[in-house]
């Protein structure tokens, strides 16, 4: 039954590419789009001398309990203190930009501890990228 009404909505509601929005076999990128990918590695961040690939520059210094199901209030209460520099990330840091990358963000609350505890080691500005949001 279940297979049926797949089919039938794959028919009526075609998946279609987020990137070139062509028809695809699934949700999320074709074929094509997906084999043009690049991935971000070291190399990125010298060769646009906008920074240094250093994604230990934060330890979580705290074992926090699961966010899900907290309430705003409670997820930031849960992370305080919860991250800490690493010995090298106040030279790294030293005024540069940091692009922190986190892969879901519900309240932000990650994002905001994160960002503090940079900030408190000498990072310059600090942009955040996420790959999906909660709404």
């Amino acid at each position: 039954m279940y297979a049926v009404l797949g089919r039938l909505s794959a028919l009526l509601l075609p998946h279609q590419c987020v990137s070139c929005r062509l028809f695809a076999e699934t949700t999320g990128l074709c074929t094509a789009c997906w084999t043009r990918l690049s991935p971000v590695t070291a190399p990125f961040c010298q060769h646009y001398e906008r920074g240094v690939y250093a994604p230990d520059l934060l330890i979580r210094h705290r074992a926090t309990k699961s966010q899900g199901g907290l309430s705003r209030q409670a997820r930031k209460r849960n992370l305080t203190g919860a991250f800490i520099p690493s010995p090298t990330a106040a030279q790294t840091l030293r005024g540069h930009p940091v692009l922190l990358v986190d892969d879901v963000m519900t309240t932000g609350a990650t994002l905001q501890a994160a960002t503090s505890c940079l900030r408190r080691a000498g990072a310059g500005e600090i942009r955040a990228l996420t790959i999906a949001r909660v709404i």
